[in-house]
């Protein structure tokens, strides 16, 4: 699987800034520099930095300010599956269409046959957590 690497940079930027607008209003700076792509995918292939300065920008914690963006993060038709660290990255893996299934994220293919699942991503969990404290909170009321 080949791909330029500045333009998957620039999807990958571009994507994680409107999810940021769609968050925060007003919205904290934003720039490119928060994404950097690592040499022979190790840890991944490319990784975001800007949740912990979004955190502090906002005065909240690392988790807050991620689960708050998670869900209006859109990467359909990006080609990657995105997991989150502790010390509050994302990481990004590229996704050879030929073995994951983009649609369903939880599916590996081979040879066209769909020979596994994996675990929820973190767009989907956060999502659901997200879902279950708005529940919560209606609840409250």
């Amino acid at each position: 699987m080949s791909y330029d690497v500045e333009e998957m940079k620039e999807k990958i930027h571009d994507r994680m800034a409107k999810a940021i607008r769609e968050t925060f209003s007003p919205s904290p700076l934003i720039t490119q520099r928060w994404i950097q792509p690592f040499p022979n995918s190790k840890p991944a292939d490319f990784r975001y930095f800007g949740i912990t300065k979004i955190a502090k920008a906002l005065g909240t914690d690392l988790k807050t300010a991620m689960y708050a963006i998670m869900p209006n993060l859109d990467m359909r038709g990006v080609n990657v599956r995105m997991f989150s660290t502790v010390e509050g990255w994302i990481d990004f893996f590229l996704i050879d269409p030929e073995i994951e299934d983009e649609e369903d994220p939880k599916a590996i293919h081979y040879n066209g046959r769909l020979v596994g699942r994996r675990p929820l991503v973190w767009g989907e969990m956060a999502k659901n957590l997200n879902d279950r404290r708005k529940n919560r909170l209606l609840e409250g009321q």
